[in-house]
């Protein structure tokens, strides 16, 4: 069995069937994200399912996993939805072997 992998921005990818929602910030220059996102973010930080893959850059979607891990992710949300919507080919879009980057 091969796991799909979904490219999150950066060179950073993840189980694309683990995924059930993803998230996004307030528009504006701030981006911030709604009290009941942020406390979501903390709880899973507190409890040990907390994974940063923005790579330093700006969070502009949180992926909530079937596990239960909460990952941030650099790209817009519209990205990713896109992908998993897309299928196989799109899953890995803007991955390239020794070259990630932000699509």
């Amino acid at each position: 069995m091969t796991a799909q992998l979904l490219h999150i921005g950066y060179g950073n990818l993840v189980a694309a069937g683990r995924v059930i929602g993803v998230l996004t910030g307030t528009t504006g220059s701030r981006g911030a994200f709604s009290p009941p996102t942020r406390r979501l973010i903390a709880n899973a930080r507190e409890h040990g399912r907390f994974i940063d893959m923005t790579s330093g850059h700006r969070t502009k979607a949180v992926l909530v996993l079937d596990t239960g891990h909460v990952v941030l992710s650099a790209i817009p949300p519209a990205s990713i939805v896109a992908r998993l919507s897309e299928g196989d080919d799109a899953l890995s879009q803007g991955w390239q072997d020794g070259a990630p980057g932000e699509d």
